[in-house]
């Protein structure tokens, strides 16, 4: 998200507004004139008096230079507008943001002048005189807001509300043969802004926000402040972390606290967090009172360009991850790459498995990106992460909307799965990451693939090359290849005594396959069986 910069007369509520924006943004705060003082040890009144207003303007601009290094949000002297330099770096910066108000009105907020050297005297009179001479300056901010009517949480919703209307964000809409369209935002540092994206969807009312333990934390009070600013009643729900929230048990006990939280038909959920809070999350509004609205906003990177859309929403079985489940699609889905770069180097790698997948079986222009751009992906550069996102569940949507059940052609986005989630299951869900393990199966995949002369030995090896780049295992370890390929025989996509494997032909294309040898599965399953004594948990 760009900065924000926060211009105005005296008196407007700069202070106030930017520090609550801040809060609800999840962005640093600085006031120039408490950071001019603290710096200075003196009172602005103090270094007018001392060393005259033009030594305290330069002092102003190069720590104006100095905050718009970096984003944030900044609450300006009422005369930073005095200086053209000044406002044309925070141009360049952020969103300058004026509040105004007529003189008489704050010569009433003002009262004594001692603070402000300038208004010393007749206060009304210097307010008049500063306005006529400032105005101008002000009404050029890309947004104007008139506070004389407005408290400090009027002036805020106005500013967020501008916000959500132009601050750069990838918008697109899945459409899906059944169910409702709905909207999916990505942007960078858009997490804030998540309750007008809600209103815009249509939702209002009690919203039950289920989040882990980790994600409550990080956003939980920011998300709270960010809806009841616009008329929603949050409701923070902990969850339990990763698989282990995808029981009966688990959902049995918060439909218990739903029920307690008086949440019903006319509210919502909002899950936030990984791929399983949104697949319990999912599973949970799908189910609660036969069905409620939820609102996705996920925070890794796996979910993000691929678990937020589709509908898809599962429980664990013992015997089985994912055999339990139906289609929900969210009624919106919020997606801030900025939390996929706060959740951590695997995590981020474990995202980029995904892209890998859609690249191989859909996109071959999606895989020359990410093989360009590679370093960029794994430094978290926010825009390259926003772009591939977005790119990603454009690719997916249209899966959706032409096979929203998932029982033709969206099948292709199981490539890698019928291995990967055998090996998560065959490890206890504790060795690899959703993304590790998938990236072993596309290996696996591959080289049945080439082994069946349906994809040349070359597609293996780029393929192996970039997610080696990536930082992803290409082999698996701590689990015997023989209880590999029985886990295989639970998976839910099997068809009678046949496995059903997704299978890529060339970058950019791939089949559904049903007449893969059992033999050749095995095979391929012990060449790849790396050392057994392989630490759990570490990837590469």
């Amino acid at each position: 998200m760009r900065g924000i910069a926060l211009i105005g007369m005296p008196a407007t509520g700069k202070s106030a507004v930017g520090r609550q924006l801040a809060l609800i943004l999840g962005l640093p705060f600085a006031d120039t004139d408490e950071m001019i003082e603290s710096r200075e040890d003196a009172s602005i009144a103090e270094i007018f008096e001392t060393r005259g207003e033009a030594e305290f303007r330069a002092l102003e601009e190069a720590l104006i230079a100095k905050v718009a290094a970096a984003p944030g949000v900044v609450a300006t002297g009422g005369g930073v507008v005095e200086r053209e330099h000044n406002m044309r770096v925070l141009r360049d910066w952020g969103w300058v943001v004026a509040l105004v108000a007529s003189p008489d009105v704050l010569a009433r907020r003002v009262g004594r002048a001692d603070q402000w050297p300038l208004l010393k005297g007749n206060v009304t009179e210097n307010l008049e005189r500063l306005w006529k001479r400032r105005e101008p300056k002000y009404r050029t901010a890309d947004l104007v807001v008139d506070v004389g009517n407005e408290d400090v949480d009027g002036v805020v919703r106005k500013v967020l509300a501008f916000l959500a209307e132009r601050e750069p964000a990838a918008s697109l809409e899945v459409r899906p043969g059944q169910g409702s369209p709905y909207r999916v935002v990505v942007g960078e540092g858009i997490l804030g802004l998540a309750g007008y994206y809600a209103q815009e969807a249509g939702l209002a009312g009690r919203i039950g926000i289920l989040a882990p333990p980790a994600a409550s934390r990080r956003y939980g009070e920011q998300l709270c402040d960010a809806l009841q600013g616009t008329g929603f009643t949050p409701v923070l729900i902990e969850i339990p972390s990763g698989e282990s929230a995808k029981t009966w048990d688990a959902v049995g006990r918060l439909c218990g606290r739903l029920v307690q939280e008086q949440i019903d038909r006319t509210g919502c959920l909002m899950a936030v967090g990984g791929e399983e809070t949104l697949d319990v999350g999912g599973f949970l509004a799908a189910t609660y009172m036969r069905g409620i609205p939820i609102v996705h906003v996920p925070t890794t990177l796996v979910a993000q360009l691929d678990s937020c859309i589709g509908g898809k929403v599962a429980l664990n079985h013992v015997r089985a991850k994912n055999l339990i489940g139906l289609i929900h699609h969210p009624r919106l889905a919020v997606v801030d790459v900025q939390a996929a770069r706060a959740s951590g180097a695997r995590s981020i790698r474990a995202g980029l498995a995904e892209a890998v997948k859609y690249g191989v079986i859909a996109d071959a222009e999606l895989f020359g990106f990410l093989e360009e751009h590679a370093g960029a992906l794994v430094e978290t550069d926010g825009r390259q992460l926003a772009d591939l996102v977005a790119w990603c569940l454009r690719v997916k949507a249209r899966f959706v909307e032409e096979d929203e059940l998932g029982t033709g052609r969206r099948m292709l986005l199981n490539y890698g799965h019928t291995f990967g989630y055998a090996i998560e299951a065959s490890t206890g869900f504790r060795r690899y990451t959703h993304g590790e393990a998938v990236a072993i199966g596309m290996t696996l995949a591959a080289r049945v693939a080439a082994a069946m002369g349906l994809a040349p030995a070359s597609l293996e090896a780029r393929q192996t090359a970039l997610l080696r780049r990536f930082g992803l295992p290409c082999d698996f370890s701590g689990v015997a290849a023989a209880r590999l390929v029985e886990a295989l025989w639970r998976d839910k996509k099997r068809q009678g005594d046949r496995l059903r494997f997704v299978l890529p032909t060339g970058i950019g294309r791939g089949e559904v396959r049903s007449d893969v040898p059992i033999d050749l599965v095995a095979r391929v399953v012990h060449e790849h069986a790396a050392p057994a004594e392989a630490p759990l948990g570490t990837g590469p």
